[in-house]
């Protein structure tokens, strides 16, 4: 890298936006216990299906009407830490109506709060299919609500 390629400034730089753009819905089965090791236990429930739906923020960003169902067979590998808190690292499928496949992956934190649950995750995607183009090319966060057997998500584009 060239020093002056990127010039440094001390300007404050606004802070990102959050815009609202998929609802995941993702329905899981009960986890199974893996091994323990010196951080925690390990941990694995299975994706069982499930939807995603292209929210009214997507309008404008080639995502508009974007839906399709989450494909069984993926899985979320947690590690349950000692004090309770869940590394979560969900990886699968994504079939849109149009017949595109996106792999989605999810890795976060699941974890007691004094306002209930903490729970969020960084989302990444990839698919050659151009109607997912601006999937692959941002970055997005979501919330998370774990259920007995599902878990939502609402995702947003970090702008």
């Amino acid at each position: 890298l060239v020093a002056d390629a990127w010039p440094m400034t001390t300007e404050a730089l606004p802070a990102p936006s959050l815009l609202p753009v998929l609802e995941l819905r993702v329905r899981v089965s009960a986890p199974v216990d893996g091994e323990l090791v010196s951080h925690g236990q390990r941990r694995e429930t299975a994706i069982q299906g499930g939807e995603l739906v292209a929210l009214a923020g997507a309008t404008g960003l080639g995502l508009d009407g974007l839906s399709g169902v989450v494909l069984p067979g993926g899985a979320d590998q947690q590690l349950v830490r000692p004090d309770g808190t869940i590394e979560i690292d969900a990886q699968y499928l994504v079939e849109t109506r149009a017949g595109a496949l996106i792999a989605v992956r999810a890795r976060g934190i699941r974890r007691p709060s004094p306002d209930g649950v903490y729970f969020r995750v960084a989302l990444s995607f990839s698919s050659r299919a151009e109607e997912a183009a601006e999937l692959t090319r941002s970055v997005f966060v979501a919330d998370g609500v774990r259920e007995a057997d599902e878990v939502r998500h609402t995702v947003f584009l970090v702008g």
